[in-house]
C-alpha cells in the first residue's frame, strides 16, 4: 500500500512462561495481512495458528521510514534495560542502508510478489482496504497527504517528464484509448444523471464565462482550432457538403423563407450583416496564412478550364433578365432569382 499508514511496529507477548518473552519488529503491510513475524529466534507459526497464551500489539501505524525508525528505537531502549534478555530479538538495529543494496531489493520484491499472488492474502488486504477507507477521519487523513505527496512530487521536473512521458506511451495503446474512453463514458453518463452535479457544473461555467479574461482565452484557443481545421481539405469538403445540406433544408421550410425574406427587407439588418462580414473578411486577410491558401485555392481553380468557362462566359438570367458571368447566374439567378421568390416585393431600384 503507498498511503500513510503503509507499516507498522507491533509486540508479540509470549505468556506461555515466566517471565514472559517479548518481540518487538517492524512490517511494511496491513496489522490485518497474514504476517506474523520474521524472528529466526521465536517459533513460527500463521495467523491461523497463534499459540494459546501468545498475543500480538499493534505499537503504531504510520509510512515505511517511520515505522522502521520507531523500531530502532525501542530496540535501543530496550536493549538499554535489564529487561533485554527477554526478547527474542537479536538484532537491534534494522539498518536502512540494507535497501541499497540490490540483491535485497530483489529478494524483498520477490517475497512481496508471492504475497500477492495468494488469492487468500489479496482478498483480506482488499477487505482491509475497504475497511479503512469507509471511515471517513481516515479518508480526510489520507486525502490530506497524498496532496502533499503528489504536489511535491510534482515539483521535481524529472518526476513530471517521466510521467508525461509514461502516459504519451499509453495513450499511444487502442487498446488503452478504447478503454479509457468507455470507461470516462460511463462515468461522466453516472456525473450528469445526477441533478446537482449538473447545477454545480452549470454555476461553475456560468461564472467562468462571465470572466472577460477567460472568454477572450476561449475565444483565441477556438480560433486557432478553426484555422487548423479549415486547411484541411477534407474538412472543408466535409463542411461544405454539410453546410449545402443544412441550407436546403432550411429554405424548404416556408416558415424559415418567410422570416429571411423579412430580415433582408429590413435595411438596418442588412447594414449589420454587411458589416459584420466585412470585419470577418478583413480579420482572415490579416493572416499570411489565410492568404497562401486562398492563394493556392484560386490558382487551382483557374487552371480548371470548366471554371474558367464559367467565371468568363456572359450569361442572361431568365428571370430577371440581368447578364452576368455563368457563375454569378447560376448561383444568384435564374431558379435562385430573387424576383422569381414571391416574399421578395419587386422595387424601382430592382426593375
Amino acid at each position: 500500500m503507498k498511503f500513510e499508514d503503509e507499516a507498522f511496529v507491533y509486540l508479540w507477548q509470549d505468556g506461555r512462561q515466566k517471565p514472559y518473552r517479548y518481540y518487538l519488529g517492524y512490517h511494511k503491510g496491513n496489522p490485518d495481512d497474514s504476517y506474523t513475524h520474521s524472528s529466526s529466534v521465536f517459533e513460527s507459526f500463521s495467523k491461523d495458528s497463534i499459540p494459546d497464551g501468545v498475543k500480538r500489539r499493534v505499537i503504531a501505524t504510520g509510512s515505511a521510514e517511520e515505522m522502521m525508525e520507531l523500531e530502532n528505537k525501542l530496540l535501543k531502549n530496550r536493549k538499554g534495560s535489564r529487561k533485554w534478555d527477554r526478547y527474542y530479538n537479536v538484532i537491534t538495529i534494522f539498518p536502512p542502508y540494507m535497501w541499497e543494496d540490490p540483491a535485497y531489493r530483489e529478494m524483498m520484491t520477490e517475497s512481496s510478489k508471492k504475497q500477492w499472488e495468494d488469492p487468500a492474502y489479496r482478498e483480506m488486504q482488499s477487505k482491509s482496504t475497504k475497511k479503512q477507507w469507509e471511515d471517513s477521519a481516515f479518508r480526510e487523513k489520507m486525502s490530506e497527504k497524498m496532496k502533499k505527496q503528489n504536489k511535491k512530487l510534482w515539483e521535481d521536473p524529472a518526476y513530471r517528464e517521466m510521467i508525461t512521458e509514461s502516459s504519451k506511451k499509453l495513450w499511444e495503446d487502442p487498446a488503452f484509448r478504447e478503454k479509457m474512453s468507455e470507461k470516462m463514458k460511463k462515468q461522466n453518463k453516472k456525473l450528469w444523471a445526477d441533478p446537482a452535479f449538473r447545477e454545480m457544473i452549470t454555476e461553475s461555467s456560468k461564472k467562468l464565462w462571465e470572466d472577460p479574461a477567460f472568454r477572450e482565452m476561449k475565444s483565441e484557443k477556438m480560433s486557432e482550432q478553426m484555422k487548423k481545421q479549415w486547411e484541411d481539405p477534407a474538412f472543408r469538403e466535409m463542411q461544405s457538403k454539410s453546410s449545402k445540406k443544412q441550407m436546403k433544408k432550411q429554405w424548404e421550410d416556408p416558415a424559415f423563407r418567410e422570416k429571411m425574406g423579412a430580415k433582408w427587407k429590413d435595411p438596418a439588418y442588412r447594414e449589420m450583416h454587411s458589416e459584420k462580414m466585412k470585419k470577418q473578411n478583413k480579420k482572415l486577410w490579416e493572416d499570411p496564412a489565410y492568404r497562401e491558401m486562398m492563394t493556392e485555392r484560386r490558382k487551382k481553380l483557374w487552371e480548371d478550364p470548366a471554371f474558367r468557362e464559367m467565371m468568363t462566359e456572359k450569361h442572361t438570367c431568365t428571370v430577371c433578365g440581368f447578364v452576368a458571368v455563368k457563375g454569378n447566374i447560376a448561383r444568384w439567378h435564374n431558379d435562385n432569382c430573387k424576383h422569381k421568390n414571391p416574399l421578395h416585393e419587386l422595387t424601382e431600384d430592382d426593375k
